[in-house]
Protein backbone atom coordinates (compact mmCIF):
# COMPACT_ATOMS: atom_id res chain seq x y z
CA UNK A 1 0.00 0.00 0.00
CA UNK A 2 1.50 3.13 -1.32
CA UNK A 3 1.61 5.94 1.80
CA UNK A 4 3.41 8.98 0.05
CA UNK A 5 1.21 11.34 -0.95
CA UNK A 6 3.91 12.08 -4.75
CA UNK A 7 0.85 10.61 -7.10
CA UNK A 8 -1.94 12.64 -4.98
CA UNK A 9 0.22 15.72 -6.04
CA UNK A 10 0.29 14.90 -9.25
CA UNK A 11 -3.04 14.30 -10.28
CA UNK A 12 -4.04 18.21 -8.48
CA UNK A 13 -1.56 19.34 -11.19
CA UNK A 14 -3.03 17.51 -13.75
CA UNK A 15 -6.36 18.43 -13.14
CA UNK A 16 -5.18 21.81 -13.02
CA UNK A 17 -3.54 21.57 -16.37
CA UNK A 18 -6.87 20.16 -18.01
CA UNK A 19 -9.67 22.04 -16.04
CA UNK A 20 -7.79 25.83 -15.47
CA UNK A 21 -9.07 25.72 -12.32
CA UNK A 22 -8.55 24.51 -8.50
CA UNK A 23 -10.76 21.35 -7.23
CA UNK A 24 -12.08 21.89 -3.75
CA UNK A 25 -9.57 20.45 -1.87
CA UNK A 26 -11.94 18.85 1.01
CA UNK A 27 -9.28 17.40 3.38
CA UNK A 28 -7.38 20.95 3.01
CA UNK A 29 -4.80 21.50 5.87
CA UNK A 30 -5.69 25.39 5.63
CA UNK A 31 -9.18 27.29 6.55
CA UNK A 32 -11.82 28.85 4.54
CA UNK A 33 -10.97 32.36 5.76
CA UNK A 34 -14.34 34.19 6.07
CA UNK A 35 -14.75 30.67 8.91
CA UNK A 36 -12.08 31.57 11.06
CA UNK A 37 -11.43 33.73 14.22
CA UNK A 38 -8.15 35.05 14.39
CA UNK A 39 -6.28 37.06 16.65
CA UNK A 40 -5.63 39.61 14.38
CA UNK A 41 -4.31 42.39 16.67
CA UNK A 42 -1.59 39.91 17.84
CA UNK A 43 -0.83 39.31 14.09
CA UNK A 44 -0.65 43.20 13.35
CA UNK A 45 1.70 43.55 16.38
CA UNK A 46 3.97 40.75 15.26
CA UNK A 47 4.02 42.27 11.86
CA UNK A 48 4.47 46.05 12.81
CA UNK A 49 7.48 44.67 15.10
CA UNK A 50 9.29 42.64 12.05
CA UNK A 51 9.40 46.62 10.70
CA UNK A 52 11.77 46.90 13.04
CA UNK A 53 13.51 44.01 12.78
CA UNK A 54 13.11 42.29 9.49
CA UNK A 55 16.96 42.68 8.58
CA UNK A 56 17.37 39.96 11.86
CA UNK A 57 17.69 36.71 11.58
CA UNK A 58 16.73 34.48 14.56
CA UNK A 59 18.85 31.20 15.62
CA UNK A 60 16.43 29.33 17.94
CA UNK A 61 19.75 28.62 19.71
CA UNK A 62 20.16 32.44 20.43
CA UNK A 63 16.33 33.76 21.25
CA UNK A 64 16.61 33.11 24.46
CA UNK A 65 14.07 36.48 24.93
CA UNK A 66 11.70 34.37 23.49
CA UNK A 67 12.12 31.72 25.79
CA UNK A 68 11.27 33.50 28.79
CA UNK A 69 7.73 34.14 27.48
CA UNK A 70 7.45 30.14 26.99
CA UNK A 71 9.33 29.50 30.51
CA UNK A 72 7.23 31.80 32.50
CA UNK A 73 3.67 30.40 31.20
CA UNK A 74 5.05 26.45 31.35
CA UNK A 75 6.64 27.08 35.37
CA UNK A 76 3.02 28.85 36.28
CA UNK A 77 1.03 25.46 35.28
CA UNK A 78 3.46 22.76 34.92
CA UNK A 79 4.11 20.75 38.11
CA UNK A 80 8.23 20.66 37.21
CA UNK A 81 10.08 23.68 36.84
CA UNK A 82 12.25 24.27 33.62
CA UNK A 83 14.55 26.39 32.00
CA UNK A 84 15.68 27.62 28.78
CA UNK A 85 17.69 24.95 27.94
CA UNK A 86 14.67 22.66 28.02
CA UNK A 87 13.05 24.62 24.97
CA UNK A 88 13.67 24.71 21.34
CA UNK A 89 11.42 27.00 18.91
CA UNK A 90 10.99 25.56 15.38
CA UNK A 91 9.35 27.07 12.02
CA UNK A 92 7.23 24.74 11.71
CA UNK A 93 5.76 21.24 13.18
CA UNK A 94 6.97 19.29 10.39
CA UNK A 95 10.63 20.90 11.03
CA UNK A 96 10.00 19.78 14.62
CA UNK A 97 8.98 16.40 14.53
CA UNK A 98 12.10 15.96 11.72
CA UNK A 99 14.62 17.74 14.36
CA UNK A 100 13.33 15.49 17.41
CA UNK A 101 14.05 12.48 15.80
CA UNK A 102 17.26 13.53 14.11
CA UNK A 103 18.27 14.38 17.57
CA UNK A 104 17.27 10.81 19.07
CA UNK A 105 19.32 9.34 16.56
CA UNK A 106 22.52 11.26 16.98
CA UNK A 107 22.34 9.83 20.98
CA UNK A 108 22.36 6.43 18.86
CA UNK A 109 18.10 5.82 19.52
CA UNK A 110 17.77 3.45 16.99
CA UNK A 111 14.33 1.23 17.95
CA UNK A 112 11.10 3.08 17.21
CA UNK A 113 7.98 1.67 18.27
CA UNK A 114 5.40 3.91 15.83
CA UNK A 115 1.85 3.86 17.22
CA UNK A 116 -0.16 4.76 13.83
CA UNK A 117 -2.16 6.84 12.15
CA UNK A 118 1.42 9.32 12.66
CA UNK A 119 2.33 12.19 10.68
CA UNK A 120 4.27 10.96 7.31
CA UNK A 121 7.51 12.72 8.15
CA UNK A 122 7.74 10.58 11.21
CA UNK A 123 8.40 7.50 9.51
CA UNK A 124 10.06 9.21 6.30
CA UNK A 125 12.68 10.49 8.28
CA UNK A 126 12.68 7.25 10.28
CA UNK A 127 13.64 5.43 7.31
CA UNK A 128 15.45 8.05 6.06
CA UNK A 129 18.00 7.26 8.81
CA UNK A 130 17.69 3.44 8.66
CA UNK A 131 15.98 3.59 12.12
CA UNK A 132 14.23 -0.33 12.94
CA UNK A 133 10.64 0.79 13.22
CA UNK A 134 8.13 -1.50 15.24
CA UNK A 135 4.10 -0.86 14.10
CA UNK A 136 1.24 -0.71 16.74
CA UNK A 137 -1.41 0.07 14.52
CA UNK A 138 -4.79 1.44 15.76
CA UNK A 139 -7.72 -0.09 14.29
CA UNK A 140 -10.87 1.53 13.69
CA UNK A 141 -12.35 -1.67 14.62
CA UNK A 142 -11.12 -1.38 17.65
CA UNK A 143 -12.24 2.50 17.69
CA UNK A 144 -8.64 3.58 17.92
CA UNK A 145 -8.09 2.18 21.62
CA UNK A 146 -5.07 1.09 22.91
CA UNK A 147 -4.45 -2.48 24.19
CA UNK A 148 -2.56 -1.33 27.21
CA UNK A 149 -1.40 -4.81 27.87
CA UNK A 150 0.00 -5.54 23.73
CA UNK A 151 1.47 -2.45 24.47
CA UNK A 152 4.00 -2.83 26.86
CA UNK A 153 4.40 -6.29 26.22
CA UNK A 154 5.99 -4.73 22.62
CA UNK A 155 7.85 -2.08 24.72
CA UNK A 156 9.53 -5.21 26.84
CA UNK A 157 10.10 -7.52 24.38
CA UNK A 158 11.17 -5.95 20.92
CA UNK A 159 14.13 -4.17 22.97
CA UNK A 160 12.22 -0.21 22.18
CA UNK A 161 14.00 2.76 22.35
CA UNK A 162 11.03 5.28 21.75
CA UNK A 163 7.85 5.61 21.62
CA UNK A 164 5.94 7.98 18.97
CA UNK A 165 2.90 8.81 19.77
CA UNK A 166 0.22 11.64 17.30
CA UNK A 167 -1.83 12.95 19.85
CA UNK A 168 -5.62 13.39 18.85
CA UNK A 169 -5.26 9.86 16.39
CA UNK A 170 -3.66 11.75 13.05
CA UNK A 171 -6.59 13.36 11.05
CA UNK A 172 -9.66 11.23 12.77
CA UNK A 173 -9.53 13.99 15.99
CA UNK A 174 -9.70 11.00 18.70
CA UNK A 175 -7.97 12.40 21.82
CA UNK A 176 -5.71 9.90 23.45
CA UNK A 177 -6.90 9.21 26.99
CA UNK A 178 -4.80 10.40 29.60
CA UNK A 179 -4.94 6.82 31.23
CA UNK A 180 -2.62 5.85 28.01
CA UNK A 181 -0.16 8.27 29.20
CA UNK A 182 -0.19 6.90 32.73
CA UNK A 183 1.12 3.63 31.75
CA UNK A 184 3.70 4.65 28.79
CA UNK A 185 5.31 7.07 31.34
CA UNK A 186 5.86 4.21 33.85
CA UNK A 187 6.83 1.94 31.26
CA UNK A 188 9.09 4.60 29.59
CA UNK A 189 10.65 5.55 33.33
CA UNK A 190 11.21 1.51 34.22
CA UNK A 191 12.66 0.66 31.01
CA UNK A 192 14.71 3.97 30.08
CA UNK A 193 12.47 4.79 26.76
CA UNK A 194 11.87 7.65 25.21
CA UNK A 195 8.35 8.97 25.12
CA UNK A 196 8.26 11.52 22.12
CA UNK A 197 4.50 13.08 21.92
CA UNK A 198 3.36 15.31 18.46
CA UNK A 199 0.80 16.96 20.30
CA UNK A 200 0.44 19.70 17.81
CA UNK A 201 -3.07 19.18 16.58
CA UNK A 202 -4.19 18.76 20.61
CA UNK A 203 -6.02 19.94 23.18
CA UNK A 204 -8.79 21.20 21.43
CA UNK A 205 -11.34 19.10 23.09
CA UNK A 206 -15.09 19.93 21.80
CA UNK A 207 -16.73 19.17 25.16
CA UNK A 208 -14.11 19.98 27.71
CA UNK A 209 -15.64 22.22 30.77
CA UNK A 210 -11.61 23.92 30.19
CA UNK A 211 -9.74 25.09 27.22
CA UNK A 212 -6.17 25.40 27.87
CA UNK A 213 -3.54 26.76 25.54
CA UNK A 214 -1.23 23.78 26.16
CA UNK A 215 -2.85 20.33 27.42
CA UNK A 216 -1.03 20.41 30.93
CA UNK A 217 -2.86 17.32 32.26
CA UNK A 218 -1.02 15.35 29.51
CA UNK A 219 2.22 17.27 29.89
CA UNK A 220 2.37 17.04 32.99
CA UNK A 221 2.17 13.38 32.86
CA UNK A 222 5.08 12.63 29.96
CA UNK A 223 7.29 15.44 31.72
CA UNK A 224 7.41 12.62 34.74
CA UNK A 225 9.13 10.29 32.03
CA UNK A 226 12.39 12.21 32.02
CA UNK A 227 13.03 11.13 28.61
CA UNK A 228 10.57 13.08 26.70
CA UNK A 229 9.98 15.29 23.83
CA UNK A 230 6.90 17.33 23.46
CA UNK A 231 6.29 18.71 20.30
CA UNK A 232 3.40 22.12 20.40
CA UNK A 233 1.87 24.63 18.53
CA UNK A 234 -0.62 27.23 19.71
CA UNK A 235 -0.45 29.02 16.58
CA UNK A 236 -1.70 26.03 14.53
CA UNK A 237 -4.69 25.64 16.68
CA UNK A 238 -5.64 28.91 15.12
CA UNK A 239 -4.49 27.96 11.55
CA UNK A 240 -2.07 30.40 11.87
CA UNK A 241 0.15 28.76 9.00
CA UNK A 242 1.36 31.31 7.12
CA UNK A 243 2.89 32.63 10.25
CA UNK A 244 3.14 29.21 12.80
CA UNK A 245 6.41 28.08 14.83
CA UNK A 246 6.55 24.91 17.15
CA UNK A 247 7.63 24.49 20.48
CA UNK A 248 9.82 21.42 20.87
CA UNK A 249 10.38 20.67 25.16
CA UNK A 250 12.64 18.08 26.05
CA UNK A 251 15.97 17.89 28.21
CA UNK A 252 18.98 20.02 28.50
CA UNK A 253 21.15 17.12 26.21
CA UNK A 254 18.33 16.58 23.12
CA UNK A 255 17.58 20.58 22.86
CA UNK A 256 21.03 21.75 22.76
CA UNK A 257 21.62 18.67 20.04
CA UNK A 258 18.21 20.36 18.32
CA UNK A 259 19.40 23.72 18.00
CA UNK A 260 23.25 22.49 16.82
CA UNK A 261 21.39 20.62 13.88
CA UNK A 262 19.34 23.83 13.68
CA UNK A 263 22.06 26.48 12.85
CA UNK A 264 24.29 23.59 10.62
CA UNK A 265 20.76 22.25 8.65
CA UNK A 266 17.66 23.58 8.99
CA UNK A 267 18.60 27.64 9.71
CA UNK A 268 16.71 29.69 11.85
CA UNK A 269 13.04 31.68 12.21
CA UNK A 270 12.07 34.71 10.59
CA UNK A 271 11.17 37.76 12.25
CA UNK A 272 7.55 37.58 12.41
CA UNK A 273 7.72 34.54 13.74
CA UNK A 274 9.68 35.47 16.57
CA UNK A 275 7.45 38.34 17.07
CA UNK A 276 4.29 36.20 16.75
CA UNK A 277 6.17 33.97 19.80
CA UNK A 278 6.63 36.62 22.22
CA UNK A 279 2.56 38.02 21.96
CA UNK A 280 1.33 34.47 21.91
CA UNK A 281 2.67 33.38 25.33
CA UNK A 282 2.06 37.25 26.71
CA UNK A 283 0.00 36.37 30.02
CA UNK A 284 -2.42 39.51 29.03
CA UNK A 285 -3.27 37.60 25.92
CA UNK A 286 -4.39 34.39 26.79
CA UNK A 287 -8.12 35.07 27.50
CA UNK A 288 -8.26 36.33 24.07
CA UNK A 289 -6.49 33.45 22.07
CA UNK A 290 -8.81 30.87 24.71
CA UNK A 291 -12.09 32.71 23.03
CA UNK A 292 -10.89 32.35 19.86
CA UNK A 293 -10.16 28.72 19.91
CA UNK A 294 -13.45 27.46 21.81
CA UNK A 295 -15.02 29.81 18.96
CA UNK A 296 -13.45 27.85 16.49
CA UNK A 297 -14.14 24.38 17.44
CA UNK A 298 -18.01 25.55 18.17
CA UNK A 299 -17.47 25.66 14.46
CA UNK A 300 -16.17 22.89 13.88
CA UNK A 301 -18.12 20.73 16.21
CA UNK A 302 -21.39 22.05 14.66
CA UNK A 303 -20.24 21.24 10.59
CA UNK A 304 -19.23 18.00 12.17
CA UNK A 305 -22.91 17.07 13.26
CA UNK A 306 -23.74 18.59 9.99
CA UNK A 307 -22.22 16.71 8.37
CA UNK A 308 -23.09 13.55 10.15
CA UNK A 309 -26.92 13.83 9.65
CA UNK A 310 -26.13 14.60 6.15
CA UNK A 311 -24.40 10.95 6.01
CA UNK A 312 -27.62 9.37 7.25
CA UNK A 313 -28.73 6.67 5.11
CA UNK A 314 -25.69 6.22 3.12
CA UNK A 315 -23.19 3.68 3.36
CA UNK A 316 -20.58 6.41 4.81
CA UNK A 317 -20.04 7.54 8.50
CA UNK A 318 -18.04 10.05 10.41
CA UNK A 319 -15.33 8.19 13.07
CA UNK A 320 -16.24 9.62 16.76
CA UNK A 321 -14.35 12.80 16.45
CA UNK A 322 -13.90 14.57 19.61
CA UNK A 323 -11.08 17.24 19.23
CA UNK A 324 -9.67 19.49 16.61
CA UNK A 325 -10.42 20.43 13.13
CA UNK A 326 -10.45 17.28 11.12
CA UNK A 327 -12.12 14.21 11.07
CA UNK A 328 -12.66 10.87 8.64
CA UNK A 329 -15.38 10.31 6.53
CA UNK A 330 -15.39 6.36 6.20
CA UNK A 331 -17.34 3.22 4.61
CA UNK A 332 -19.03 1.77 6.97
CA UNK A 333 -17.94 -1.92 5.47
CA UNK A 334 -14.93 -2.12 2.95
CA UNK A 335 -11.07 -1.58 3.58
CA UNK A 336 -8.50 0.17 2.35
CA UNK A 337 -6.55 -2.84 1.07
CA UNK A 338 -9.84 -4.03 -0.96
CA UNK A 339 -9.78 -1.11 -2.94
CA UNK A 340 -8.27 0.84 -6.07
CA UNK A 341 -7.46 4.27 -4.40
CA UNK A 342 -5.89 5.97 -6.91
CA UNK A 343 -9.14 5.40 -9.21
CA UNK A 344 -11.50 6.61 -6.21
CA UNK A 345 -9.72 9.98 -6.47
CA UNK A 346 -9.46 10.36 -9.79
CA UNK A 347 -13.11 9.97 -10.19
CA UNK A 348 -13.98 12.14 -7.17
CA UNK A 349 -11.42 14.73 -8.41
CA UNK A 350 -12.38 14.89 -12.41
CA UNK A 351 -16.04 13.90 -11.83
CA UNK A 352 -16.89 15.79 -8.95
CA UNK A 353 -13.99 18.85 -8.56
CA UNK A 354 -13.41 17.46 -5.26
CA UNK A 355 -10.12 16.46 -4.00
CA UNK A 356 -9.35 14.58 -1.45
CA UNK A 357 -6.57 12.63 0.95
CA UNK A 358 -7.60 9.32 1.31
CA UNK A 359 -6.79 7.02 4.72
CA UNK A 360 -4.46 4.80 2.98
CA UNK A 361 -1.05 7.60 3.63
CA UNK A 362 -3.02 8.46 7.00
CA UNK A 363 -3.24 5.33 8.69
CA UNK A 364 -0.62 3.10 7.24
CA UNK A 365 -2.95 0.22 8.35
CA UNK A 366 -4.21 -1.52 5.45
CA UNK A 367 -7.63 -3.33 7.62
CA UNK A 368 -8.46 0.39 8.31
CA UNK A 369 -11.92 1.33 6.93
CA UNK A 370 -11.72 3.06 3.39
CA UNK A 371 -12.19 7.16 3.77
CA UNK A 372 -10.84 10.73 3.37
CA UNK A 373 -9.80 13.45 5.94
CA UNK A 374 -12.59 16.25 5.98
CA UNK A 375 -11.48 19.68 7.17
CA UNK A 376 -14.44 21.21 9.55
CA UNK A 377 -13.40 24.69 8.99
CA UNK A 378 -14.25 24.76 5.55
CA UNK A 379 -17.74 25.44 4.35
CA UNK A 380 -19.31 22.12 4.85
CA UNK A 381 -22.73 23.08 4.14
CA UNK A 382 -21.99 24.46 0.25
CA UNK A 383 -19.72 21.18 -0.45
CA UNK A 384 -22.35 18.52 1.46
CA UNK A 385 -23.99 18.10 -2.00
CA UNK A 386 -21.08 17.54 -4.45
CA UNK A 387 -19.77 14.90 -1.18
CA UNK A 388 -22.70 12.85 -1.11
CA UNK A 389 -22.17 12.67 -5.37
CA UNK A 390 -19.00 11.10 -4.85
CA UNK A 391 -19.99 8.50 -2.15
CA UNK A 392 -23.53 7.49 -3.60
CA UNK A 393 -21.60 5.10 -5.73
CA UNK A 394 -21.52 1.24 -5.67
CA UNK A 395 -18.54 0.90 -4.93
CA UNK A 396 -18.34 -2.51 -4.89
CA UNK A 397 -18.08 -2.82 -8.36
CA UNK A 398 -16.31 0.14 -9.47
CA UNK A 399 -13.73 0.17 -7.09
CA UNK A 400 -13.44 -3.36 -5.33
CA UNK A 401 -9.99 -5.06 -6.57
CA UNK A 402 -10.65 -8.44 -7.68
Amino acid sequence: MEHSDKWLVKEYLTYERQKHKQPIFISDWDSDFDNLILPKNLVHKALKETLKNFHKYAYIDTDTEEKEYIINYLNQYAERKFIYENIAISSNSTNAIYLSILALNRINVKRFLVLTPTYYTVLETLNQLSSSIIYYHLSDKDSFNINLEVLVDILRGQFIEAIIITDPVYSAGIEIPNIVYDKICEICVELNIWFVCDYTLGGMTWHSTKIELMNFSKFNIISKALKFLYIESIPKKMFLNGIKHTTIISSPEIISIIEDITFSITGGLCSTQVNLYKEIYKYENHKLLLNIIKKNIDFANNNFNLLRTSLIGTNFSLYNTNSGYFTILYHKELVTKDLNIKLIVRDFLFQHDIYIYPTSILSYYKYNKFGFRINLMKNIKDYIPLVLKCINKNFDSLYKIT
